[in-house]
């Protein structure tokens, strides 16, 4: 079953935790956008682009005092994947991130990084619902504070495991 088709593939998701020594209470947050995009040749394989946004805060509660740390991120790169022209399937992405830049408090981080997807879909009218777990590394090198910017002495990496949900559009 071949198709050929434009794609866009609006993902997100939203994660809390809480851990509670009694003592000091942590409470965690973190949402994610991403916005997919790219076009699907005969047999499924396609090339593309994504944009990612990411938002998160750390509450740290103690002894009557509360810290509060906002990070957020702003990515956005290259890839291909494959995706089953049935109407229920799975799919593979890959991305190349040629830029990441993560902000927390006033130090903004600069690098790289990569996102795989391995996820499956299901039909609902003219699009498809999807579940997708994605894979992510992030590895920034530079560090940028005041206007000044500092090449790092060994670089700060990052990685996540994530579960998403995304509706995928065939034009």
């Amino acid at each position: 079953n071949a198709f050929s088709a434009a794609m866009l593939k609006p993902t997100g998701s939203y994660m809390q935790s809480i851990d509670d020594s009694g003592t000091s209470k942590v409470s965690s947050t973190r949402s994610i956008i991403e916005i997919p995009f790219g076009y699907y040749f005969d047999m499924g394989f396609g090339v593309g682009g994504i944009y990612s946004t990411e938002n998160g805060i750390d509450k740290t509660e103690s002894s009557g005092s509360s810290t509060q740390t906002d990070t957020s991120r702003k990515s956005y790169g290259a890839g291909v994947g494959w995706m089953d022209s049935s109407d229920i399937g799975v799919f593979v992405n890959g991305y190349y991130y040629f830029n990441s830049e993560m902000t927390q408090a006033s130090t903004t981080s600069k690098g790289t990084g990569y996102q795989l997807d391995l996820g499956i879909k299901f039909p609902v009218k003219k699009a498809f619902l999807a579940v997708q777990f994605s894979y992510k590394y992030y590895e920034y090198k530079k560090t940028v504070s005041s206007g000044v910017e500092t090449d790092l002495a060994s670089p700060r990496k990052l990685q996540f495991f994530d579960p998403q949900a995304a509706i995928i559009v065939m034009f």
